[in-house]
């Protein structure tokens, strides 16, 4: 029973210090792996995009954005995402015909972008995050809305699977978050059972003294870990090192007892490692040295070689999948700052600033505080060779490879540690290739291992005194416990993470963007009205900070604003900030989505503020002339609150050439057409309004009457008998009294009886006296 003391304690310890993340929410990148990726939101039907796409393809609408450096392929651990959505939270399409729906909703795809049938997929399932019960429906509604291929009980049924998915969402992230947890007990159980190997011949000391125990047992509680384990996206890490420490696991029983069964292990191990995450690859290096120091010369050459075989072949297919799906390895660089922290940089300025940053990670990891999940420009600020602290890491570095160098005759302990860590943190370096940021606590997850081990063997061998060892090792036990349980409090949503942090990475244009957007967010949430000016006030700060720390970056400049849209609804301050993104970039759309058709457009029917609101519309006309929202708000506010008819028609016309699907455009131009008397013109805008909706009797009215004063009285006539034909509602019953008089001018009086009688059935009221 002894002997199983150690898996007890790791099993237990990592539930104790990971416990308090089991019923967080979502946080940070786990939108583009899990609650808005559409291969994650498919299930099972979505695993083979997940293997044969790019795992940003599955987040953006747009297919095939290159964002970072190198691409990604991470497979694995999105799978594992996609088979707990879909066992536990399933699809709003539950119990209706997918292959039907996706026939009618894809009549129309472009293969650059989302089909249409899993952008409803995405948009539906993005409701379910939404707290409000009453815009959650709202939101629903809406989207629904533009369905139209959808019927009316196919609806109320993704309505019904909808509220079930709401009801679920607990239960999926408390079933993430534990898996997140067991996965990372079980890399330190097998981190244990390796370290076992390789120092079996190395320990006489008691099995909790020994340097597998307190190696893998600082490795469980160290808190520059929590961002792995807190985050759920963390997973691809978890995954990755405990199939590579697996592979490692079985390469030391096949060199003990040479059964094929580990060679089988060893490839399946890696394998899985591989396609969690690339930086498994590492261990080609790592398992070798490690064959070296803690291995009897009759295992080394023949055996060690053959163990090597399913690595390389795990690899081989690891990489032909990756080349298939992203191409040839790319590393060029960014031209976005926050895709490549170095943009700007000599190359002085570079190396120093990196050397900066690998100081920082031996800090972090001999005392780790404080910690962010930001390291973006310039919370890692651009230093020079006039600084000590890339001096002092070049010193620090160099000596701990020349001490590791030495150390390899002799096969020191240590000297394998320094290896072990130099090895596993070089690719995310950013010496051997540019990796888009400065650095994450998450990049040293793996070479923390040789930094405990060194740490282990260190203070076994210099602290002889038992009571002194067990004091020391006590304190850093629990202080390093006291703070992963701490931190892991921050990584409970994006409020609480991005608000937090935003305290320490305060010279990050990425954290203050992130804590004023979601301030800006929670500022809008209904339980939230007594809070919402202090909210947006913190997020404007914020955003100001992040536009002075990166002066091109246009989400800061988007987040903006928005946030001055809604604390103080004025259309100039709210443009100020999105005419900088024009400037930039004159196509990027989100700017005329949020100015043309989300809640700020209302303004543009604001008669008070027609002057002004021409002028900035002018000022986006600039950037985008032939936009047809901008031509056909140029054309309405013309015509409606100036009544500058020519213009009017001159802004119309421009905004029907971009777009001849839209009925209003059609609509105002015939009405702006029979002001000026062009009646002809008139009559076929009417026409053309109509055949795109024939339903509405106001623009049968208006080309009835159009007709009229072409003197085309039959066609007149004509459109006024289907306007009585037609279902009449309450609001239109004033289209019925108007008729009613134009077949009283024409001679008709038995339909003008007609026509008043069917508008006294809808609305007896209007001719009361």
């Amino acid at each position: 029973m002894k002997k199983n003391y150690p898996y007890f304690i790791i099993i237990l310890l990592s539930f104790i210090l990971y416990g308090n993340t089991l019923f967080h929410d979502y946080a940070l990148d786990d939108a583009i792996v899990i609650t808005e990726n559409e291969y994650t939101l498919s299930g099972f039907d979505g695993i083979i995009d997940i293997f044969s796409k790019k795992m940003f393809d599955g987040f953006f609408e747009q297919k095939d954005k290159n964002l970072v450096a190198g691409g990604r392929y991470r497979p694995l651990s999105v799978v594992t995402f996609a088979i707990e959505w879909d066992l536990i939270m399933g699809t709003p399409f539950k119990g209706l015909s997918k292959a039907s729906i996706e026939k009618r909703l894809n009549r129309t795809v472009n293969p650059a972008f989302i089909l249409p049938s899993q952008k409803l997929l995405k948009d539906l399932s993005r409701t379910i995050h939404i707290e409000s019960i009453d815009l959650r429906k709202k939101q629903q509604e809406l989207i629904l809305e533009q369905a139209a291929e959808l019927t009316k009980q196919e609806k109320s049924v993704i309505v019904r699977n909808l509220d079930d998915m709401r009801d679920k969402r607990g239960l999926v992230l408390f079933v993430s978050h534990f898996m997140n947890v067991l996965f990372y007990a079980l890399s330190c159980f097998i981190l244990f059972k390796v370290l076992q190997l390789l120092f079996a011949n190395k320990e006489q000391r008691k099995w909790y003294l020994s340097v597998p125990f307190i190696a893998s047992l600082l490795f469980l509680i160290h808190p520059i870990h929590t961002e792995v384990v807190a985050n759920i996206k963390g997973r691809d890490e978890i995954l990755s090192l405990l199939g590579a420490l697996l592979a490692m696991f079985f390469v030391f029983k096949f060199l003990r007892r040479q059964r094929n069964i580990y060679l089988l292990g060893i490839f399946t191990a890696f394998l899985l490692g591989l396609f969690s995450k690339e930086i498994a690859v590492v261990f080609l290096a790592i398992i070798p040295i490690s064959i070296y120091f803690f291995s009897d010369k009759t295992q080394k050459v023949k055996f060690g070689l053959i163990s090597f075989i399913p690595l390389l072949l795990a690899s081989a297919i690891y990489f032909y999948a990756r080349h298939k799906v992203l191409g040839g390895f790319s590393f060029e660089p960014s031209q976005e700052l926050m895709n490549n922290s170095f943009l700007g940089m000599e190359a002085g300025e570079k190396y120093a600033t990196i050397f900066y940053t690998l100081l920082i990670y031996l800090k972090l990891l001999i005392f780790p505080h404080p910690l962010t999940y930001d390291y973006y420009p310039y919370h890692i600020p651009v230093m020079d060779w006039t600084n000590l602290w890339p001096i002092l890491s070049v010193v620090i570095h160099l000596g701990l490879g020349i001490y590791a160098l030495i150390g390899l005759k002799r096969k020191s302990p240590v000297a394998y540690g320094i290896l072990f860590y130099f090895i596993a943190l070089s690719p995310v370096s950013n010496i051997l290739f540019p990796i888009g940021v400065f650095m994450n606590e998450r990049f040293v997850y793996a070479a923390s291992i040789g930094a405990v081990i060194v740490f282990a063997v260190l203070i076994l061998k210099y602290i002889q005194n038992q009571k002194l060892l067990n004091t020391i090792l006590l304190l850093i036990f629990v202080l390093f416990s006291i703070k992963t349980i701490s931190r892991n409090r921050f990584w409970k949503n994006d409020f609480t993470l991005f608000t937090h942090d935003v305290k320490i990475s305060k010279n990050s244009a990425k954290s203050n963007t992130s804590a004023g957007g979601k301030l800006t967010e929670e500022a809008l949430k209904p339980g939230n009205s007594d809070k919402r000016n202090e909210y947006l006030n913190q997020a404007v700060g914020y955003l100001h900070k992040a536009i002075e720390i990166h002066p091109k970056y246009v989400d800061a400049y988007l987040l903006m604003g928005n946030a001055q849209w809604e604390l103080h609804h004025n259309l100039d301050s709210t443009f100020k900030y999105y005419q900088e993104i024009l400037k930039m970039n004159p196509s990027y759309n989100q700017v005329y989505e949020n100015m043309l058709e989300s809640k700020i457009s209302v303004v543009f029917e604001d008669a008070g503020k027609a002057k002004s609101n021409i002028r900035i519309l002018h000022q986006m006309e600039s950037f985008k002339p032939n936009n047809y929202k901008i031509n056909y708000y140029l054309g309405r506010i013309y015509g409606r609150y100036l009544n500058d008819l020519e213009n009017s028609l001159k802004y119309l016309e421009k905004a029907s050439s971009a777009d001849t699907t839209k009925v209003a455009v059609f609509k105002d131009l015939g009405v702006v057409y029979g002001l000026v008397r062009q009646y002809q013109k008139s009559a076929i805008a009417f026409e053309k309004a109509i055949e795109i909706d024939p339903d509405d009797p106001v623009l049968k009215l208006n080309l009835a009457m159009t007709y009229a004063n072409l003197r085309d009285f039959k066609n007149a006539k004509s459109l006024m008998d289907e306007i009585l034909r037609m279902d009449i509602q309450q609001k239109d019953v004033h289209l019925l009294v108007t008729i009613g008089k134009m077949y009283q001018n024409m001679g008709y009086a038995d339909k003008s009886m007609e026509s008043l009688e069917y508008a006294k059935k809808i609305s007896p009221e209007l001719f009361k006296k």
